[in-house]
């Protein structure tokens, strides 16, 4: 770990509600106001280091071994997983869950919702087709495009997740 506070943000936001006044933008200071406040509790709220990206790597293995196995076993299933729990990044990100909660939440939005999403995977898998013609430089355009368009649909079904 690098001893970076990844959500130093929120909980500068958080404290200042508090009444702690900030000097400077640092994640340093940030820090110690948190420990002034809550002592040693206030780690607990701290995200250092790594732990967010080694949840995310967690979740993309599963999320992969759920969807290559569900595709082994009969196709429908695997592209079934693939839609049901495709949201999941943006629910451990943008909630803060954990990985098991952020399939859960991801089940719950995408109720209803599997056959646009089949369809927009469809049009995005095929304009990254296209996009792959000219040597590959297509892609710097699509793959942005094609994460707005999942963070617009998770925008979308977000509040259906409870």
């Amino acid at each position: 770990t690098n001893g970076e506070l990844y959500n130093y943000i929120e909980l500068r936001r958080t404290l200042i509600t508090l009444g702690h006044t900030f000097c400077t933008k640092s994640d340093t200071e940030v820090m110690l106001a948190a420990w002034q406040q809550w002592g040693e509790a206030s780690l607990d709220k701290m995200e250092v280091g790594l732990m967010p990206y080694l949840r995310f790597v967690v979740a993309s293995f599963l999320y992969g071994i759920m969807v290559a196995l569900g595709l082994v076993i009969f196709i429908i299933p695997g592209v079934y997983f693939g839609l049901k729990y495709q949201l999941y990044p943006f629910f451990l990100i943008d909630k803060k869950v954990g990985i098991f909660e952020a399939f859960h939440l991801s089940g719950q939005a995408t109720q209803g919702a599997k056959m646009d999403m089949l369809l927009l995977s469809f049009i995005l898998q095929v304009l990254m087709i296209i996009a792959l013609i000219p040597l590959g430089l297509g892609l710097l355009v699509m793959v942005p495009i094609s994460t707005i368009a999942w963070a617009l649909i998770y925008k979308k079904l977000e509040p259906k997740a409870k």
